[in-house]
């Protein structure tokens, strides 16, 4: 279940390719995506701790918040709710994932952290699977498609198809998909703007 909820997490992002696009969301005072039904909205802020997302869902006609602080758009260190925080510290440089689509694959040690204490380790990956474009409203983006998986103990099989856009410096879209690659859940947004100051 950390698999997946940290891996969701990271469900925001794109590259800016057309006009409508807004800029990186560290030149920005940030970025909102929103899914109208059901409702889901990201938005993502720049900040010394790294990249900040705030997330709003309806579920069973109830709302639901939470946030996540990214060491990288693709790997989440921390992630906030209503149950506390879990966090994940990674061994390898989270640097390195800026690199992806030339190394082809990120692979790093994790350690699942509640209230400071270890209670699961294990690896997460980031394989570069190939490039799309993405449209969100009027914005259409390049993104890299990205192959997230973590090892935390028995698994299905299954893993979080990434649509991460550099040039925005956020991942607009993620499905989790089944150990023999048919899709089974995901987020895709469809409106995207700068917030004001």
């Amino acid at each position: 279940m950390v698999l997946r909820v940290m891996s969701l997490a990271v469900l925001v992002g794109a590259g800016a390719a057309a006009a409508d696009c807004p800029r990186p969301v560290s030149e920005v005072a940030g970025v909102e995506l929103v899914r109208s039904e059901p409702f889901f909205a990201n938005v993502y802020r720049h900040s010394p701790e790294g990249l900040i997302e705030t997330r709003v869902m309806e579920r069973d006609g109830a709302e639901e918040k939470g946030s996540t602080i990214y060491i990288h758009p693709l790997a989440p260190g921390q992630q906030i709710s209503a149950n506390g925080a879990i966090m994940l510290d990674y061994t390898a440089d989270a640097s390195e994932l800026d690199r992806l689509d030339q190394t082809g694959q990120w692979t790093s040690a994790i350690a699942v952290k509640i209230d400071g204490q270890v209670v699961m380790t294990g690896t997460a990956e980031k394989r570069f699977v190939g490039v799309d474009t993405v449209t969100i409203g009027d914005c259409r983006t390049d993104v890299w498609l990205v192959e997230d998986r973590m090892a935390l103990g028995p698994s299905d099989g299954s893993y979080m198809l990434l649509s991460y856009a550099p040039d925005l410096g956020l991942v607009v879209r993620a499905v989790t998909m089944a150990a023999d690659g048919k899709p089974l859940q995901g987020v895709e947004f469809d409106q995207i703007r700068v917030l004001a100051e």
